[in-house]
């Protein structure tokens, strides 16, 4: 899956003011940029776009519906489906899935896709619940940093997602996947 960790990601060293100013950026670029058609791809989801981001940290993130049930704990196997967009990359989709099974918690996944759903450590991002939906911002730290991620031949210039792209995911958490 495209959204699985696939490099290991330095730190960037980055200001506080820098990271703010970033999701800010990221925020109105998405706000802006239409969403394609559910019919365009079949793992695209048809959800509402967002406006209103929650800036925490290196990720912001949108409650596009809140869910009722019980959150995920680590090392559950759980079930999502979801669309991954590259961001410097004109918001192209890369990877997307329904009914996606995966052990949350364990680094299969991206960091910043993982704090998503699980919630982070401070608080700030909440773990969604069963039922809930819910879009992502993440800075290239948390996603696939300097190396990016399936870069033909080793070249920048020809990649999946390029380096330091931030990404943008929606997803809705079904629940436990026994």
């Amino acid at each position: 899956s495209g959204s699985s960790r696939s490099s290991s990601n330095s730190g960037s060293g980055s200001s506080s003011n820098r990271r703010q100013a970033l999701i800010s950026l990221l925020s109105a670029a998405v706000a802006s940029t239409p969403t394609a058609p559910a019919a365009a791809k079949p793992a695209l989801l048809d959800l509402p776009a967002c406006k209103n981001f929650e800036q925490a940290g290196p990720i912001a993130y949108c409650e596009l519906k809140q869910g009722s049930g019980d959150s995920p704990l680590p090392g559950d196997l759980i079930v999502v489906d979801y669309t991954a967009r590259a961001m410097a990359n004109d918001n192209a989709v890369y990877d997307g899935s329904r009914n996606f099974k995966f052990t949350v918690g364990n680094g299969e996944m991206i960091p910043g896709f993982e704090i998503g759903i699980l919630g982070s450590e401070d608080g700030s991002v909440p773990a969604i619940k069963e039922g809930g939906s819910r879009t992502l911002l993440i800075l290239p730290e948390l996603a696939y940093g300097a190396l990016g991620d399936g870069c033909l031949f080793g070249r920048a210039d020809n990649c999946r997602i390029p380096p330091n792209s931030p990404v943008e995911i929606t997803f809705m958490y079904r629940g436990l996947g026994y």
